[in-house]
């Protein structure tokens, strides 16, 4: 295949995560989804490093830290709910805490 084919393969696919929750906030964040307003109540700020995030859920700030999973999923989308087309690779997981002396992972 030719380097311009790769490059727009790519590009059809999404960038995609695991974004892992304390309970309370998963409740806030999947109240939003359903009701459509996710823009406005949850906002994520990946530093430099790109390990490190911080995230605001209505009026609070929480700290995430990006770690890589053990394999890699492959997600998929449907329109009709009979055929299924790859969308994207998973790969990692944004884990967020309350506080931040709370992510010990290396």
């Amino acid at each position: 295949m030719s380097r311009k084919r790769d490059e727009d393969e790519d590009e059809s696919q999404e960038n995609l995560m695991v974004l892992r929750l304390p309970e309370k906030y998963a409740q806030i964040v999947r109240q939003a989804v359903n009701k459509g307003n996710l823009r406005e109540r949850l906002q994520i700020d990946i530093k430099d490093d790109c390990r490190n995030a911080l995230l605001k859920i209505e009026n609070e700030t929480l700290t995430g830290k990006l770690v890589d999973l053990p394999c890699i999923m492959e997600c998929q989308k449907t329109i009709d709910n009979k055929t299924f087309y790859k969308s994207g690779d998973i790969c990692q997981m944004l884990l967020v805490c309350v506080q931040y002396s709370a992510i010990d992972i290396s």
